[in-house]
């Protein structure tokens, strides 16, 4: 046990609203307690030994389970450090100004040329503004996470409150990682991997029950096998501007299954999700790396995308010549140098912008100073000096 036996924990209190019982500790993250005891060994779920297929033992699940996880430290850092994009339209044009409905509406002049989109969309990230006790809070949250089914097995939890865990697992992993090697520029070296070293993603970076694993791991052999649904990976950070957007919120039992189908609306009415390129659908490599999800490639893709395409979309898709995993973004999806006009963006999620001392709500036309150097930096200092005085 170590140091996690010298910890002071709260017993399970009940949850303000829900009724459900919360796991949590005194600074909010994320420690499991059973009945009081803290000093015991390690309970893990039932499982066959020498089991060739340590993966098995996360598809148990609790229905009507009133556990709950407490996720407000990494919520915190979220609401702190998330900066939401606008969407863009999805077409450019060649030779002159947008009209100014559209233009007042995206902030976006465009302008001679052909400009590509995609690159100013996806949420971004504050990474150039993290210290270390930043990366180490998150990194702290993490650990705890990891150590929580020690003490309270997974299987003792409902289906959307571990849906819930291991996406924020997912991305508290990816999160510290790319604030540790920041300030790196482009992922694509570090998601395909080299001749002689592997990609981030298959590197053993967790470790839960017992089981190590690594975010392919997550993705593959845990959310897409026992959920049976391609919706996980919406919810799967992925650092670069091609990937979903990171939600500016964590994610709850309660909540998740609210934010995967918003998150995929916008993805998949993207420049990054889908698009028409001389007849033929292009869609983001996100969809490859998820193939899983899809045993009939054409079919079942078909299917999911049109579940949230726009009726101009669904159009487009239904006359094109098939699918073909093309499209990506590979610079981190972060906001410092980047392009972004101060309209492009609607703030971070604690409306983290203040003048005069009154907060600007996301969207206010007069939040002009939104992209000014250190602009962020007072309000989502004072977030994240806030959860770290916590612990």
């Amino acid at each position: 046990m170590g140091t996690l036996g010298r910890r002071r924990f709260d017993r399970l209190g009940k949850a303000p609203k829900s009724g459900h019982r919360k796991i949590a500790s005194r600074a909010g993250t994320i420690f499991a307690l059973i009945l009081g005891t803290f000093l015991a060994a390690p309970v893990y779920a039932e499982e066959t030994p020498g089991s060739a297929d340590p993966f098995a033992r996360f598809g148990s699940f609790t229905e009507g389970s009133e556990l709950l996880v407490d996720h407000r430290i990494w919520n915190t850092v979220l609401e702190a450090t998330v900066v939401v994009v606008r969407p863009t339209p999805r077409r450019t044009s060649r030779s002159q100004p947008a009209p100014d409905a559209l233009r007042n509406q995206s902030a976006t002049r465009l302008s001679r040329g052909s400009r590509p989109v995609a690159p100013l969309e996806s949420n971004r990230v504050l990474f150039h503004m993290l210290g270390k006790e930043h990366v180490e809070l998150v990194a702290k949250y993490r650990r705890d996470l990891e150590i929580l089914p020690n003490y309270y097995p997974l299987a003792g939890f409902d289906k959307d409150e571990q849906l819930a865990y291991w996406l924020n697992l997912h991305n508290a992993a990816l999160f510290e990682q790319l604030a540790r090697r920041y300030p790196i520029s482009k992922l694509k070296t570090l998601r395909n991997g080299r001749k002689n070293k592997p990609s981030l993603w298959d590197e053993k970076l967790l470790t839960v029950e017992g089981v190590a694993l690594s975010l392919n791991d997550i993705q593959n052999n845990i959310l897409l096998r026992h959920w049976n649904s391609p919706m996980a990976l919406y919810g799967l950070y992925q650092g670069s501007i091609g990937g979903p957007s990171l939600p500016n919120k964590a994610f709850t039992g309660e909540n998740v299954l609210g934010i995967l189908a918003s998150t995929a609306e916008e993805f998949v009415n993207s420049n990054r999700g889908v698009k028409i390129w001389r007849g033929e659908a292009r869609v983001s490599l996100l969809y490859e790396w998820c193939k899983a999800a899809f045993p009939d490639w054409e079919s079942d893709l078909a299917s999911h995308l049109a579940q949230f395409a726009t009726d101009s979309r669904k159009a487009e898709m239904t006359s094109s010549k098939g699918f073909t995993a093309k499209l990506y973004e590979w610079r981190i999806a972060e906001i410092k140098n980047d392009n972004l006009s101060p309209r492009r963006t609607l703030a971070t999620a604690a409306d983290m912008v203040t003048r005069g001392g009154e907060k600007q709500m996301p969207g206010d036309p007069n939040q002009k100073n939104l992209m000014v150097p250190g602009a962020y930096d007072a309000a989502a200092s004072t977030l994240l000096r806030s959860a770290a005085n916590e612990e």
